[in-house]
């Protein structure tokens, strides 16, 4: 049957909120229940229930408000609840939830290049850690999962300056002259994504990894774009990556 009950970790941050929304915008399609920390925040969007706990290790909590849940999505900030993954998905296959979308939207966990940085201590480390446990458990059947592998937040990364554009400063840092092309995708359109998910059959994104990109694009390119729509000649400066 197709999925209809939801439940998401962190349904108010960056990504999430943009998931929430897109969710809602199904109207009564799916039931939505936001989970979040008492110390968080906790408006209920109007269409939405929203479950406050302690904190994301509330084994008990947990489980009672999965139980009865199609799929659990997890969007919450990784550096502020770290191990919060491996907790829900112990909580998640106590529940018998049928499908677990954990949080990491960026580049491939799974490839044998993310693996190798994956020394322990490193941020890699975990993130690795829980595929591997995730991908265990889907493996001896308690459990499903899906992966998005959206690579780059475009808006995200262009707001706060992570992909090289002080935007206030007039300022660029281009990677190797800003030659090479790179795929990325908005918020919105990865929100939307996980929306499409959640409206096919299951078995169509059963245990699988899904790569989605909205646009490609090179350092240059966007450097002439900011040049055009600003009127100014921006200060570049080149970083040249080692091979």
């Amino acid at each position: 049957s197709l999925f209809k009950k939801i439940a998401i970790v962190g349904g108010f941050g960056d990504l999430g909120k943009h998931v929430t929304a897109a969710i809602l915008a199904e109207g009564d399609r799916f039931d939505l229940t936001l989970i979040t920390r008492k110390s968080g925040q906790s408006h209920a969007p109007v269409g939405a229930k929203v479950v406050e706990l302690d904190d994301y290790n509330d084994s008990d909590g947990l489980i009672e408000v999965l139980t009865g849940q199609d799929v659990l999505m997890s969007f919450h900030n990784t550096a502020a609840a770290p191990g919060a993954n491996l907790s829900l998905l112990s909580c998640a296959i106590k529940a018998g939830i049928k499908r677990f979308v954990p949080t990491d939207y960026s580049f491939d966990v799974t490839h044998p290049a993310a693996i190798e940085q994956a020394v322990p201590g490193s941020p890699m480390a975990g993130r690795t850690d829980t595929i591997e446990s995730i991908l265990s458990a889907a493996s001896q059947g308690d459990i499903t999962y899906t992966l998005f592998v959206p690579a780059g937040w475009l808006d995200w990364g262009l707001d706060n300056g992570f992909l090289g554009f002080d935007i206030k400063a007039r300022k660029a840092k281009l990677v190797d002259q800003g030659a090479n092309k790179a795929t990325a995708c908005t918020q919105p359109f990865i929100a939307q994504s996980v929306v499409n998910m959640l409206k096919q059959p299951p078995s169509e994104t059963e245990n699988k990894k899904i790569p989605i990109a909205e646009v490609e694009y090179t350092g240059l390119e966007l450097l002439k774009l900011f040049e055009a729509e600003t009127g100014a000649t921006w200060e570049v400066t080149n970083i040249t990556l080692p091979e």
